[in-house]
């Protein structure tokens, strides 16, 4: 049990390492030579963990994406009014992002590059997030608290508004130095976005009328 408890830290060392430069450089830009110095272990302690670098890689990315699934789980998002659990799934992500500030960049990167993971990438982050964002929405546009519009495209709007701001500040923090920082603190970009999200869904204040658009 010992050995298999300093197993899991190895792994999570090299995982961890390899997280940053795969974000800061991307797949062709690291080899494996500086993913065993960035973790401080000998390539052949890599290779026991990892078959080869896109093994390595591929195991990087889906560290990240276990990151979102915990968000849905969380009582404030699964209940409660639409437009709260939409408030309350905006503050979370961006606090799993905030807290794991290599992991957006690294997604990005993958997208936008074509890269070999992309297609994992939609299948555990990019549709499932945007299917619950849309249960979300469907339920507001039904309780008559947002504005009536198709719930997934809807859903993909509001991803895409969150991801691209995240994403600009990760990659300019280095330029911005200590607005940056601040700004990645995340507390006014979440009530911004809450405003944003608002006004792009034409969020109503909460009535007591019955449920609309549910007449079947």
């Amino acid at each position: 049990m010992r050995r298999n408890n300093r197993d899991n830290r190895t792994r999570r060392r090299i995982l961890k390492a390899a997280r940053r430069l795969f974000s800061a450089r991307g797949y062709h830009g690291v080899s494996i030579t500086d993913l065993a110095a960035a973790a401080k272990v000998n390539r052949a302690v890599l290779y026991y963990y990892f078959k080869n670098k896109r093994d390595l890689y591929r195991e990087t990315i889906k560290s990240v994406l276990e990151l979102i699934p915990a968000l849905w789980e969380r009582a404030e998002v699964r209940e409660g009014p639409p437009a709260e659990r939409l408030d309350n799934y905006v503050a979370a992500l961006w606090r799993a992002l905030a807290e794991n500030r290599d992991a957006l960049p690294l997604i990005m990167r993958e997208i936008s590059t074509g890269g070999p993971e992309r297609e994992l990438i939609f299948k555990r982050y990019v549709v499932p997030n945007a299917v619950h964002v849309a249960d979300i929405l469907e339920d507001g546009m039904a309780r008559g608290e947002f504005a009536d519009a198709p719930p997934l495209m809807a859903a993909v709007s509001v991803l895409s508004g969150m991801i691209m701001p995240n994403f600009g500040l990760a990659v300019g923090r280095p330029f911005f130095g200590e607005a940056g920082e601040l700004l990645s603190e995340g507390r006014a970009y979440v009530d911004f976005y809450r405003g944003y999200v608002r006004r792009a869904l034409g969020v109503k204040p909460a009535k007591g009328g019955g449920r609309r658009g549910a007449s079947k």
